[in-house]
């Protein structure tokens, strides 16, 4: 549901400042040749066994600083300090690596988290002058206006595309994917250290929106350092940041499904108990911050944060934030802040705020979802024993990431690498890369439908269809009805993922997650044969006022009953079914439209004119 701002921050690499003369054709073997020579030549190189980095880092308006050990044979360590806000390091022992944040919680790097690594092991092992190092190619892309274009293509990496100047020799811009955006690193200077070029100040770009620019200034590089080999060796695993009472090994609290999301009540700061939503797709907690300044909470920064919906949105960072869950009581850590008013908003209820993964990996958590309990494990105590089928899990961010297959109608099964996320309301949504992959709409046929979806990032662009069956481990839920992404930019138009599974999924066990180990267990409830259904009313609506009460028409879908009887976006539901709408909950409106062929008389309010009209629910899949 939320994500953090991009993962990878940086990347240093060593620049060079005069070349030959030019060859009259540049291959890819002339232009590396140059390269080579102009960085120092690859006699100095070669000698080269290890660097240490320093660099100063500002992203909105923090200050901080980015270390980085790397050895020629491809092992690296970056450990990037933005004061008390921001702390993460991450080690790359030439094969496996591993993050560690400000909790110091331990996650192993899988999927584009470990592609990032090993491409930067590529960089730093000046594998593109030595076979043998690590392994990959490089090919000449021609010219564009003063530079050629290598694009590093690292074995088991990223493509990395390298700009050089013609007449400098100096690289000028530095091009790699990011999720679903181009992340630019602009060098604009360069330092001489011991007869090599080093980049000494850049700029880092993501999605051509430089609101959110990295800047960053080298400070010291030093040449053969000495490099324990514990700087690369996986760490050791942390102190618990949870407390949990006296002898207890868990703690059940309840919670509130409501927009099939799972609500709990949380303590800030020694506040009265306030509502979260428990979401493992969110990368970090969020402090909803018109609440949060309430409690006397107030951010530092302006950094980029990015979800579901196409735009990003500001994020701010709040120093030593305590909450209280349950009975258990989590260390003071920095959180994050943003405006969530637009979720509230599509929620209908107060939110202050969303629980991430730095606080849900305190915990090994079971979601009850047929008794509304959420019950919090110890890690150190936690037995698996009788929790259901075993599905392993990887982390891409700080999201957890499933395998699971889908079969399209006449068709036989898709593999894809899905999303699992407790704070979407949804059973199954595609990001459009993987739709376009597999043709998904061409296989609905004439069965496509409608589709609104809404996140922290605005509003998303999406049809809906239902698939014939979607397997999880050894489970199969039969025609969930899906949404397939139509999104150029933001989580919808990641191509990392085939998607996500959602909360209409997940209800039907109860399902725990074990983060330390990396298994999630799904055990049946009585909910799982039961049919999926989406609305089948066409309206979507929001909730304004103080109590969230005044419910206005915020789009209305197309061919759908609410348009084929004239409701337009803007209109205010005043009644329902004879009573006053503000008697209702968002929530309860919406689980009226989930049933087919039922009529409901309607009041709606247009320009201060009262219209009645009758809405008659039906299937629009």
């Amino acid at each position: 549901m939320f994500a953090s701002c991009p993962r990878k921050l940086f990347s240093l690499f060593v620049l060079f400042v005069s070349l030959p003369a030019r060859a009259q054709t540049p291959t890819t073997q002339s232009v590396l040749d140059h390269w080579a020579a102009a960085i120092g030549g690859r006699e100095k190189l070669q000698a080269l066994h290890g660097t240490y980095s320093r660099m100063h880092i500002e992203i909105g308006g923090i200050g901080g600083t980015v270390q980085t050990w790397e050895a020629t044979d491809g092992k690296r360590r970056e450990e990037t300090r933005l004061g008390s806000l921001v702390r993460e390091d991450t080690i790359f022992d030439g094969q496996d690596g591993w993050s560690r944040n400000a909790q110091g919680k331990l996650r192993p790097l899988a999927g584009a988290d470990l592609e990032e690594q090993v491409t930067n092991a590529f960089l730093a092992s000046f594998s593109q002058f030595f076979t043998g190092r690590r392994s990959g190619r490089v090919e000449y892309a021609g010219e564009e206006g003063n530079t050629w274009v290598l694009r590093l293509l690292p074995e088991g990496g990223r493509a990395v595309t390298e700009y050089i100047d013609k007449i400098t020799g100096l690289p000028i811009k530095e091009v790699q994917r990011v999720e679903d955006r181009e992340q630019v690193l602009y060098i604009e200077d360069y330092r001489d250290v011991d007869g090599l070029k080093f980049a000494s100040r850049a700029r880092q770009v993501t999605g051509g929106d430089e609101k959110y620019a990295v800047r960053l200034t080298l400070d010291e590089v030093r040449l053969d350092p000495p490099l324990a080999a514990a700087l690369f060796t996986k760490p050791p695993a942390p102190a618990p940041d949870v407390h949990f009472p006296a002898g207890a090994q868990s703690v059940t609290l309840p919670f509130e499904y409501y927009g099939n999301n799972i609500w709990v009540q949380v303590q800030v700061n020694g506040s009265a108990s306030q509502w979260f939503i428990f979401d493992t797709g969110a990368e970090m907690s969020v402090l909803n911050a018109p609440r949060a300044a309430r409690l006397g909470l107030k951010p530092k920064g302006t950094m980029e944060g990015r979800g579901v919906g196409e735009k990003s949105i500001d994020i701010g960072a709040i120093e030593n934030v305590h909450l209280t869950l349950g009975a258990t009581q989590l260390d003071p850590r920095p959180i994050m802040s943003a405006d969530l008013s637009m979720v509230e908003s599509f929620t209908g209820r107060p939110l202050l705020g969303i629980l991430g993964y730095d606080t849900l990996s305190s915990y090994v958590f079971e979601i009850d979802y047929a008794a509304r309990h959420l019950i919090l494990h110890d890690p150190r105590t936690f037995r698996a024993a009788g929790k259901g089928a075993a599905v392993p899990f990887i982390f891409e961010g700080q999201v957890p990431i499933i395998n699971a297959s889908v079969t399209m109608p006449g068709a036989t099964p898709i593999e894809g690498r899905f999303m699992v996320d407790t704070g979407d309301s949804s059973a199954v949504d595609f990001n459009a890369p993987f739709v376009k992959k597999h043709n998904l709409i061409d296989l609905l046929g004439n069965n496509v439908g409608p589709a609104a979806g809404f996140g922290v990032g605005g509003e998303t662009h999406q049809v809906s269809g239902r698939l014939t069956k979607l397997t999880i481990g050894p489970f199969d839920l039969s025609n969930p009805v899906a949404r397939f992404s139509q999104d150029v930019k933001g989580g919808g138009a990641n191509p990392d993922q085939a998607g996500l599974i959602g909360g209409q999924v997940l209800s039907r066990f109860t399902v725990t997650f074990d983060y330390g180990n990396q298994f999630m267990y799904l055990k049946p409830n009585a909910d799982l044969p039961k049919p999926f259904d989406r609305d089948m009313s066409g309206l979507v609506l929001t909730a304004e006022g103080p109590e969230f009460h005044t419910y206005r028409v915020y789009k209305v879908l197309d061919h759908s009953p609410a348009a084929e009887i004239g409701i337009q976006s803007g209109d205010v539901l005043v009644r329902l079914e004879g009573k006053p709408a503000a008697d209702y909950t968002l929530d309860a409106i919406e689980e009226l439209f989930l049933k087919p062929g039922k009529q409901y008389r309607l009041e709606i309010e247009r320009e201060g004119k009262a219209i009645p009209l009758v809405l008659k629910t039906r299937r629009m899949i």
